[in-house]
């Protein structure tokens, strides 16, 4: 495979999947000829990563929900598919909201599918010469429908949203793109498992599929201890948004505040900001200092990580793909408390040397009390880092990414 289509959320706009692509990029680009970006979210306001030389975006993407209801309607793709998806999608179907999922897949597939430049690059390159890669199964896999994909190879990533049925109730074209494409790829061996059964339980066969864990670049680590030994530094990093829990994180470390001082500091912003700062206002303990960074560049998050110790990251998500923002975390030996979400028990756990993994419906006090045993009882039998160098070096996994985009060498269901 010379050539690679590669199509994603937002990169490389420096917003949602654009520090994930980041990781993979320069290595993708090496081991491929010309590789060609098509994006579904458009904002010429989001600065962006610098591509390399043989990158190029052929589809910036819907500026906006009506742009995608009028590309979505107003064009000469055919309407047969819609007939195939409805029959089905028919008995998944289940709630008002589910029928609204299903017209603004349908909507975006056809507004994806109206585009000149994808089919033109579809057709100008042979199934021998190029492949095609979604770094999602939801977004911009809803064009597989609508599109002659030329007997090109069709490779899929699947996290955490994009993967389990059960976050959303339902996922729209699930069984046409799991049918259509030929190697799935899982970023965890949880995910794999749940896969391999869902799949036969939609009697879908002869799939490959490949684990290959999402990683971070090794920026060195920080090694000197914290200035002030009484305050402990607790750092997060995510959206706040419902699933991250980050209100109840706040009452965690409220909690432990009234025994410790620390200081928390979080990156990440989202629709739960404005609420979470009330609460701050409103019941903060004086023994907790907070910094509220809201979103920052991936690379400012990895410069403090460089410049400043920290004692302890944390992760109280319901639901997780495999976060990587904890891989970031252990690259700089930094120990982890986290709740077991999605593939989150794959990075953390004592057996692991990573840190403690504790139950998604754990209690304030059973935080808390595992807290202040990694702080000051257990911090020293941590190694994040070393278990960080064997699983997830963006280097190493990226070798395994290439070699299965361009060949067939995974087992077969």
């Amino acid at each position: 495979m010379d050539n690679l289509f590669l199509f994603t959320s937002q990169y490389p706009e420096k917003r949602g999947d654009g520090s994930f692509v980041k990781n993979e990029i320069e290595d993708l680009a090496k081991n491929f000829k010309k590789i060609y970006i098509a994006k579904l979210h458009w904002n010429k306001d989001i600065e962006r990563y610098k591509l390399p030389d043989n990158v190029e975006v052929v589809f910036e993407g819907f500026a906006s929900r009506k742009e995608i209801v009028t590309k979505g309607f107003f064009n000469f793709s055919s309407i047969v598919p819609f007939f195939l998806l409805l029959k089905n999608d028919f008995f998944r179907i289940k709630k008002i909201k589910h029928i609204k999922i299903f017209f603004i897949a349908f909507l975006i597939g056809r507004g994806l599918a109206s585009s000149s430049k994808i089919k033109n690059i579809l057709k100008s390159n042979s199934s021998k010469d190029m492949v095609l890669y979604f770094f999602w199964g939801t977004g911009m896999s809803y064009i597989l429908p609508w599109i002659k994909t030329h007997k090109h190879k069709v490779v899929t990533k699947l996290h955490g949203g994009d993967l389990y049925v059960e976050v959303l109730g339902y996922i729209p074209f699930r069984k046409f793109i799991l049918n259509r494409v030929n190697t799935i790829i899982t970023i965890s061996d949880s995910g794999k498992n749940y896969l391999y059964n869902y799949l036969k339980k939609l009697q879908i066969k002869n799939k490959k599929i490949a684990t290959i864990k999402l990683g971070t670049f090794d920026r060195g680590v920080f090694t000197n201890k914290s200035e002030n030994a009484e305050q402990k530094i607790i750092v997060s990093c995510s959206s706040i948004i419902k699933v991250k829990r980050i209100p109840f994180l706040f009452d965690i470390l409220n909690e432990l505040a009234n025994s410790k001082k620390i200081k928390w500091i979080h990156f990440g912003d989202g629709v739960g900001m404005r609420d979470l700062i009330k609460s701050i206002r409103k019941f903060k303990n004086n023994n907790l200092e907070i910094e509220l960074k809201g979103y920052v560049d991936n690379n400012d998050v990895i410069n403090f990580y460089k410049n400043n110790h920290v004692d302890l990251f944390i992760n109280v998500s319901t639901s997780e793909g495999i976060p990587v923002s904890i891989m970031e975390a252990t690259s700089f030996n930094i120990p982890v408390l986290a709740t077991d979400a999605g593939g989150t028990g794959e990075l953390v756990g004592d057996s692991l040397k990573t840190g403690k993994l504790v139950p998604v419906n754990s209690s304030i006090e059973k935080i808390v009390k595992d807290i202040n045993t990694m702080l000051f009882l257990e911090y020293d039998n941590y190694t994040p880092r070393e278990f960080w160098m064997q699983n997830h070096d963006a280097r190493l996994n990226n070798i395994k990414l290439i070699q299965t985009l361009k060949n067939n060498s995974e087992k077969i269901i």
